[in-house]
């Protein structure tokens, strides 16, 4: 699989121009056909998804500066608990 690189954002030298933004989103689209995005709870999202799902989920680091790093913050409790 190729892969591409998609820099959103635009600075001459260092993005991808604004020309090749149609051709990017496509190719992100098609990569992402029947994949579903959510904001909810990791337990929700866990008890919902069928058998054989992959699921990736990233939790903020938690010995990290959560206020500087992240924008939601996730406490000692949310690790046990997604342990």
């Amino acid at each position: 699989m190729k892969h591409h690189i998609c820099d959103w954002g635009y600075a001459e030298k260092y993005s991808t121009p604004p020309d090749n933004w149609p051709r990017n989103i496509r190719l992100t689209s098609d990569k992402l056909q029947n994949v579903r995005i959510t904001n909810l709870d990791f337990e929700e999202v866990i008890e919902s998804v069928p058998d054989g799902s992959f699921l990736f989920l990233c939790p903020p680091y938690l010995n990290a500066e959560q206020g500087k790093f992240y924008v939601h913050s996730f406490s000692q409790d949310e690790h046990f608990r997604l342990c």
